[in-house]
């Protein structure tokens, strides 16, 4: 699980990208962002 919430802003966006890169095919991650997407 990656809490995102405790990584400083400026470098959250690449270490969450990052680490769904990093996520192997048949495994999964959970990734907890402070962030509310707003869909159109």
């Amino acid at each position: 699980m990656l809490d995102a919430r405790t990584i400083p802003h400026a470098i959250r966006h690449a270490d969450v990208f990052g680490a769904i890169d990093a996520v192997v095919p048949g495994f999964a991650r959970n990734v907890i962002e402070p962030h509310d997407p707003v869909t159109s």
